[in-house]
């Protein structure tokens, strides 16, 4: 059992780590547009995609460090629970995100576009951790038993 625990923690990392980038990816996009990434001509594209990349990687640190500590504590909370609902990984998704933006941005009122590309892309790491990780939370512990059966009954 050891090993499954020491493999689902290098599973769980590993989809968080991703789901991360995917989500930084995605609120880049939301808050520059797609026009920030394309250009007219193949250097300026080139340029660009640098620019885009590095400024992915700003967002996706940031968003890394205020997410670990209350992610770590929903992925515990998730194993423990077996919880493997999409709804509830896209949920803890947003409420981290939209928490992380307003203890980033140090104020509480944050612009409406900020915010709601921040639910956009908790919703979009939440995905993304459940389809790598989530929709197994708790699976390394085995069989949780039976559910719903009913006592057998012995009648001669």
């Amino acid at each position: 059992m050891i090993y499954r625990l020491i493999g689902r923690a290098v599973v769980v990392a590993l989809s968080f780590f991703l789901a991360v980038i995917v989500a930084a990816v995605f609120f880049t996009l939301a808050k520059v547009g797609r026009e920030a990434v394309l250009a007219d001509n193949e250097i300026d594209q080139t340029l660009r995609f640098f620019e885009f990349t590095f400024v992915v990687g700003l967002v996706a640190a940031g968003a890394g460090r205020l997410a670990v500590v209350p992610a770590l504590a929903a992925i515990i909370a998730t194993e423990a629970f077996r919880l493997q609902s999409l709804l509830i990984h896209m949920l803890i998704g947003i409420t981290i995100s939209i928490g992380g933006i307003l203890v980033g941005l140090e104020q509480p009122n944050a612009p409406p576009d900020t915010m709601l590309a921040a639910v956009a892309a908790g919703a979009v790491g939440g995905f993304v951790y459940w389809i790598l990780a989530g929709r197994w939370a708790g699976n390394w512990r085995g069989p949780s038993g039976p559910r719903s059966t009913p006592p057998l009954s012995k009648e001669a």
